[in-house]
């Protein structure tokens, strides 16, 4: 799970959820791992779309994924459309 606002400084430099998931998939190039199952969990709305991005991105262009067909859930919206 990863939730974009953390309030999480460390000298001057705020940490974010986008920071820990940069951090997973340097970790997963690096070691030649696999993406493990993860979860958006914040209201953020612009962080939550920077994280899903580079994740989806990095399944997409270097696992292979087929992200095409994923879905976002988040307050009553799949896919960015109302359900």
């Amino acid at each position: 799970m990863c939730n974009h606002d953390l309030a999480c400084y460390k000298d001057g430099e705020e940490f974010t959820g986008k920071t820990a998931v940069d951090y997973i998939i340097n970790y997963c190039l690096d070691h030649d791992k696999k993406f493990p199952n993860w979860y958006a969990h914040t209201d953020n709305t612009n962080g939550r779309q920077n994280i899903i991005g580079a994740v989806l991105n990095y399944l997409n262009k270097v696992e292979g994924v087929d992200t095409s067909t994923f879905r976002y859930f988040h307050k009553g919206i799949i896919n960015g459309l109302a359900v």
